[in-house]
């Protein structure tokens, strides 16, 4: 491994072993309760990321997917996001803390550091969800298509305000918008003008 290799590697174990500390000034999320009656099987999948708390991993993604299996138990994660219409991936794996039907999880996509993975809420079509982390620092909205309707995206920002999530904060990275008609007025990245997945 050369000096390069070894110093890119120091600073994310340390970025990781931070946040796993939970260093993080915001709020913790151990108070919110994970979906009941969880359907692991239907939550699998492709999954588009219509809105996130901002976070340094995911900085300047568009286009922005996750896509879950089932593996012995265990779950396998891919996420596909573009930069300048360049792909980036990045692997992870998850275990339910408890029961299968209790929708938390721990993630890792640095081994042996793990995360929270906290399903708020998934419709009952498990074709959208709230998702959070270890904290209120963390939050996204997944939906099965690009697009969610103007009431569903009204209903998750009242539901994370009323949870205690910065919903001004939220990061929109699709490129013309991941709501449909009436646009949100906001976003913080600009489309690259590149084709997504």
């Amino acid at each position: 491994m050369n000096k390069m290799k070894k110093i890119a590697l120091g600073v994310v174990t340390a970025m990781t072993m931070i946040e796993g500390a939970g260093c993080s000034t915001a709020k913790s999320t151990k108070d919110l309760k994970a979906v009941v009656d969880f359907d692991a099987v239907r939550y699998m999948g492709k999954w588009h990321e219509i809105a996130r708390l901002p976070q340094w991993y995911e900085r300047d993604l568009m286009n922005v997917t996750a896509h879950y299996e089932l593996d012995g138990g265990k779950l396998k994660i891919v996420n596909r996001g573009f930069v300048d219409g360049k792909e980036k991936t990045a692997t992870a794996v998850g275990h339910f803390v408890g029961d299968a039907n209790v929708g938390d999880l721990k993630v890792s996509f640095f081994w042996p550091f793990y995360g929270g993975y906290k399903v708020l809420w998934v419709s009952p079509e498990y074709d959208c969800a709230l998702v959070t982390g270890d904290d209120r620092s963390s939050l996204w909205i997944l939906a099965r298509e690009p697009q969610i309707a103007p009431a569903l995206h009204a209903k998750l920002m009242q539901m994370a305000k009323e949870l205690g999530y910065d919903v001004e904060a939220l990061e929109y990275p699709g490129e013309g918008g991941n709501v449909r008609e009436p646009h949100v007025s906001r976003y913080p990245f600009r489309p690259s003008g590149k084709s997504g997945i």
